[in-house]
């Protein structure tokens, strides 16, 4: 988030943890009956009655913004998201060229870039 300039602001009250506890509620009881009132049987019909239920649900609470246009802006001049958008991991390489990962030991094979 660092790189793409993004702060991230926490939710620290209980109502606005609330509020998006009660939009999981919604679409784990609502959304259910709506699939069934809808009769959905397959992964197609079930995305039919999506592309109708969450129109309909968003016009309902959405709030108009305070300010018009796009909060949008384009990444940085270089900007590799490729790079931005991964795990990194500090790993100290043994004498044997081996990593340990969790449970998982990955041996890495040697390079001219200065493992041996």
């Amino acid at each position: 988030m660092e790189e793409l300039g993004i702060v991230s602001i926490p939710s620290r009250s209980p109502q606005a943890r609330g509020r998006i506890e009660r939009l999981w509620g919604t679409f784990q009881d609502q959304l259910v009956s709506e699939l069934r009132l809808a009769g959905a049987r397959t992964v197609e019909q079930a995305n039919q009655v999506l592309r109708d239920f969450l129109p309909q649900y968003s016009q309902r609470f959405t709030i108009p913004s305070k300010e018009p246009g796009s909060a949008y802006r384009r990444p940085p001049q270089g900007f590799d998201s490729d790079r931005a958008f991964c795990f990194e991991y500090q790993r100290t390489v043994g004498p044997d060229n081996v990593i340990r990962f969790g449970e998982h030991r990955i041996q890495i094979m040697p390079t001219n870039c200065g493992l041996s």
